[in-house]
C-alpha cells in the first residue's frame, strides 16, 4: 500500500443553479439576495485515503499532512500556530491510538450544529452510503453530546457509530472513506437535500389533509428573539399559526411536526432548518434582523425543497439581533403568501 495515496470518485456533478428572487422582493432589497440568484454548486467526490489518522478533535491526517477536505472551509488549519499545535497533538495521540482496516468520516468542526449537521454532514453520509460504502462510521468528540445527532442517525439506520471520545485519542485507518460536501456550506446540492429529507419524512405517513402552520418562537434562545412577540401572536393566530419553541421538542418530534406543515415562519436560526422536512412545495417566511449581511442559507434551502419563500426585515434590532417586527407588515406578508396557490 502506497502511504498517503488518495483516490477520488465523483459522487455528484457540478451544476449551476438559478433561483428566482423572493416573491415579495423590493428593488431596494435585491442586493441582499443577489449572490444567491445564480450560483455554481461544486461537485462532490468520494476520497479513499490510504493510511489516514483521525483524531478526536476532528482533524484528519495522512502522510503527516492535514487533509483539507476534512475541514470546514472557514476553519482551515493554515495558521502556523494552529498547524504547529495540530502537529504536536498528532504526535501525542500516538500514545492513545487504535487501528482499523477501514472507516467512514463525514464531519467537520461545525457538525455539532443543528443546521450544519443536517445540511452538510448528513448529505455527505447519504452520498457515501448511496455509493455503496459500508465502512464503519466514526465521529469526533463534538458529536457525542447533541441528542439530535444520535436520533437522526437512528432514523437512517446508523445505530452504532463509534465516537473518538478524547481530543488526544486517535485511530489509524488503512483505508478511510471521506465524501466531500454535497455542494458547499449554505449552497447545497438540491437533489441530495431532497433525497435526505425524503428519507427522514418516510417514517411518518401523514394524511394529505393535515396542513399545519407553525411559527417558530425563539423566546428560549439567547439571540434573535422577537421582542414584541406578544403583539404579533394574535396576528399569527388569526392566520392559523401555532407558536412552537422547537428546542423543547426531540429531533423525531421536530421532523414529524414539520412533515405535517404547509407553512413555516420564524426568525433566522436553527429552527428553520426543519423546512427541509416540510413536504415539497410548502411556504416559508423568514424574519431577518437587518438589511445588511443577510445569510441566504434558508432562502437557498427553500429553493432546494421547492418551497415558496418570502422574507420580512425587522423594524429594530439590539446588540444581540433581537428584533421588533411591524405587525401591519407581518399581516400583509402573511396574507400575500397565503393567497398564492
Amino acid at each position: 500500500m502506497k502511504r498517503g495515496k488518495i483516490h477520488k470518485t465523483p459522487l455528484t456533478e457540478t451544476m449551476t443553479v438559478h433561483r428566482p428572487y423572493p416573491i415579495n422582493i423590493s428593488s431596494d432589497d435585491e442586493f441582499l439576495f443577489h449572490e444567491a440568484i445564480e450560483q455554481i454548486v461544486p461537485k462532490s467526490n468520494l476520497l479513499e485515503i490510504d493510511d489516514a489518522i483521525i483524531l478526536g478533535n476532528g482533524w484528519v491526517w495522512s502522510n503527516k499532512q492535514p487533509i483539507r477536505n476534512a475541514f470546514n472551509p472557514h476553519r482551515m488549519p493554515d495558521a502556523k500556530k494552529k498547524k504547529l499545535k495540530g502537529t504536536i497533538r498528532l504526535a501525542l495521540s500516538s500514545l492513545y491510538r487504535k487501528s482499523s482496516e477501514s472507516g467512514l468520516w463525514v464531519t467537520d468542526s461545525w457538525s455539532f450544529n443543528y443546521y450544519h449537521w443536517l445540511t452538510d454532514t448528513i448529505p455527505r453520509l447519504y452520498l457515501a452510503r448511496n455509493h455503496g460504502v459500508r465502512a464503519q462510521l466514526y465521529l469526533p468528540k463534538i458529536c457525542i453530546t447533541p441528542k439530535f445527532i444520535t436520533a437522526s442517525l437512528e432514523l437512517l439506520n446508523e445505530k452504532q457509530p463509534i465516537y473518538i471520545k478524547r481530543n488526544i485519542e486517535s485511530l489509524r485507518v488503512k483505508k478511510l472513506f471521506l465524501p466531500t460536501y454535497a455542494g458547499e456550506i449554505g449552497n447545497n446540492h438540491a437533489p441530495t437535500i431532497r433525497a435526505v429529507a425524503k428519507k427522514f419524512r418516510s417514517h411518518w405517513n401523514k394524511s394529505a389533509d393535515i396542513k399545519r402552520r407553525v411559527y417558530i418562537s425563539r423566546k428560549l434562545a439567547p439571540n434573535r428573539i422577537i421582542k414584541n412577540e406578544d403583539e404579533i401572536l394574535p396576528i399569527l393566530e388569526k392566520f392559523g399559526f401555532e407558536a412552537i419553541s422547537f428546542e423543547t421538542l426531540s429531533f423525531t418530534e421536530q421532523v414529524e411536526l414539520a412533515a405535517s406543515c404547509e407553512m413555516i415562519v420564524g426568525p433566522h436560526g436553527a429552527g428553520l432548518t426543519n423546512i427541509m422536512f416540510m413536504p415539497e412545495g410548502g411556504k416559508v417566511v423568514e424574519f431577518h434582523p437587518q438589511r445588511t449581511e443577510i445569510n441566504q442559507c434558508y432562502f437557498n434551502l427553500s429553493h432546494a425543497m421547492h418551497h415558496t419563500y418570502q422574507y420580512l426585515i425587522a423594524d429594530n434590532i439590539d446588540d444581540k439581533n433581537n428584533m421588533t417586527l411591524n405587525p401591519s407588515s407581518l399581516e400583509k406578508c402573511l396574507a400575500n403568501v397565503l393567497s398564492l396557490p
